[in-house]
């Protein structure tokens, strides 16, 4: 709409400078009126950025709204995605890779359905679409899965030898209770009850590009599901109680700004490394088998303490040493699951020009750990995504580091792009969540990269330079540090960094912004020694976080 009006007012103008140059229209009429084709484009231009209308938006908000409930329904995420004014990624599409939750998934897509619950609001470029959607759930069959589970755990008992069922424990193996609880989810889905659940909702839409668009909130991720994978495993998990464990699955909401809050009594420090060792142990089903950086055998820096959080969901040890004489603050994080991993933006918002300091950042956001990110508003280079959108692409100065939704580092060269279409392929495919531009790339797929003089742009390679850089050493396992000053400490050049990672067994690492930049913060404090005694505001940081829901505090 904006481009035709657009478009009248350039060929009015057109006109008007024709007639003027046959001598048809005299100057001072010419003047006018040209002025007013040009306050008539103007007023369209601010009049649609600013919801004033001069037209009637085409198209029905419901027919957006019919295509995106179609779309879900049908399991087209592309589909559904251009329904939505952010084109954010709609996780509940996603069919999980268990077979037996696959079936229950499909089982919710079929019986999935929707309707107008009431009369559309329309308010300029805005709407209102209340609706009613009904799907089957999952909480609804649990009693009478359960049920069907203790059927079949009666057959198997009566049709097999004692050691076929039970382990040396007087327990149901895992792989009876497994073909239970298949039997169970089998019988139920061949069965008449539709177990339906309905909700009542009111999407919010916005006119934009020629069209009607659904503005996402918590309120409809809510009512479609953020994971049914999470949801199913759980569910199991609720199903067996009592008869075999299953770890429960705890996820973020993609879109929240704000996370679980911590339990402030799962924060600690200490100087006995028994502590420390006392917890890992008891981390173990979190740790999956996964050696620790942390050990006995380290070396603390002198007067230094250790600081410490876990629960279910995540495990962070903070350290320091002092290694050939440079101040190495170490925070080792394990989480659960991905979603734990987060960027947050100073504003919240990519375009924001606000500068915060990342304790607050980190305090509002719930952060168990936080540290500083690339300070993207600083500078204009690299490649950067937020919220999977490919915001700056300059891709030749500076390597990138790309955070996926499965919590994993892809670490690209700078160059590695020729063209804009390229990265956003390359994001897409990699389904990246958010990215860092900084670097340089520090150790890649368990390489020491080649940091030679003068070979990268920015962060003062060469010299001696306080250092902030992130790493993996294995799945869901990070390594942060930084290197700063210290009464009996100094700081250390990029390649100096890249190897006291590598000799700590990363396989993937990441310079971060340093300088007084450099910031590690858990529990209300800076544990690292920022330069000048005195944090920098900045406009991002990256930021670990529990997902243990506020309702398991009770005993849930």
């Amino acid at each position: 709409m904006l481009y035709g009006m657009a478009a009248v007012c350039a060929l009015g103008a057109a006109a008007l400078l024709m007639l003027e140059k046959s001598g048809r229209l005299r100057a001072p009429f010419y003047a006018a009126a040209l002025a007013a084709a040009a306050a008539a484009c103007v007023l369209a231009a601010v009049g649609q950025s600013r919801g004033l209308l001069f037209f009637r938006p085409s198209g029905a908000p419901e027919e957006t709204v019919g295509a995106f409930f179609d779309a879900v329904r049908g399991g087209d995420e592309e589909a559904a995605r251009a329904c939505l004014a952010d084109g954010s990624l709609m996780p509940a599409l996603a069919a999980p890779e268990d077979e037996t939750a696959a079936k229950l998934f499909a089982a919710r897509r079929d019986g999935f359905s929707w309707a107008l619950d009431g009369e559309t609001g329309r308010d300029g470029l805005e709407a209102r679409v209340p609706v009613r959607v009904t799907a089957p759930d999952l909480g609804a069959m649990r009693e009478d899965l359960r049920g069907g589970v203790m059927t079949r755990l009666k057959a198997l008992v009566d049709a097999r030898a004692y050691d076929e069922v039970y382990d040396e424990n007087g327990l149901y193996r895992p792989e009876v209770t497994d073909e239970a609880y298949r039997a169970a989810v089998d019988a139920l889905l061949a069965g008449e009850e539709d177990y339906e659940m309905s909700r009542t909702l009111t999407l919010r839409l916005h006119y934009e590009a020629g069209g009607w668009r659904i503005v996402p909130d918590g309120e409809l991720f809510a009512a479609l599901g953020t994971d049914f994978a999470s949801e199913a495993n759980n569910a199991k998990s609720a199903v067996l109680d009592g008869l075999t464990y299953i770890r429960k699955i705890y996820r973020i909401g993609e879109n929240d700004i704000i996370a679980p809050a911590p339990r402030s009594e799962n924060f600690g420090t200490t100087t006995d490394p028994a502590v420390i060792r006392a917890l890992i142990d008891a981390s173990a089903p979190l740790l999956e088998g996964q050696d620790t950086v942390w050990s006995e055998e380290i070396e603390l820096a002198p007067d230094s303490e250790i600081s410490y959080y876990s629960d279910e969901t995540i495990l962070v040890i903070v350290w320091k040493e002092l290694i050939d004489h440079k101040g190495c603050t170490f925070a080792e994080v394990r989480i659960a699951d991905p979603s734990q991993f987060r960027r947050r933006l100073s504003g919240d918002s990519y375009d924001s020009h606000v500068r915060e300091y990342c304790s607050r950042l980190a305090e509002e956001a719930n952060a168990v750990l936080a540290t500083n990110g690339d300070f993207y508003a600083y500078r204009q280079l690299g490649v950067t995504v937020y919220q999977r959108e490919l915001y700056r692409f300059i891709p030749d100065a500076l390597d990138a580091c790309f955070f996926t939704a499965k919590g994993e580092m892809l670490l690209v060269p700078r160059g590695s792009f020729a063209a804009r279409e390229e990265a956003e392929t390359f994001i897409r495919d990699n389904d990246v969540l958010f990215s860092a531009a900084f670097g340089p790339i520090l150790i890649r797929d368990g390489e020491l990269q080649d940091l030679g003089t003068g070979k990268y742009k920015i962060g003062q390679g060469d010299t001696d330079y306080s250092r902030s850089a992130i790493a993996m050493t294995d799945r869901l396992h990070y390594l942060l540090m930084t290197i700063n000053f210290g009464s009996k400490a100094g700081v250390a050049t990029i390649p100096e960094a890249a190897q006291i990672l590598y000799d700590k067994g990363c396989v993937n690492a990441y310079a971060l912004d340093g300088g007084q930049t450099a910031e590690l913060w858990m529990n209300g404090k800076v544990l690292n020694n920022i330069d000048w005694n005195a944090e920098r505001q900045v406009s991002d940081i990256f930021y670990f976080a529990s997902a243990l829901p506020a309702e398991k505090e009770a005993g849930a």
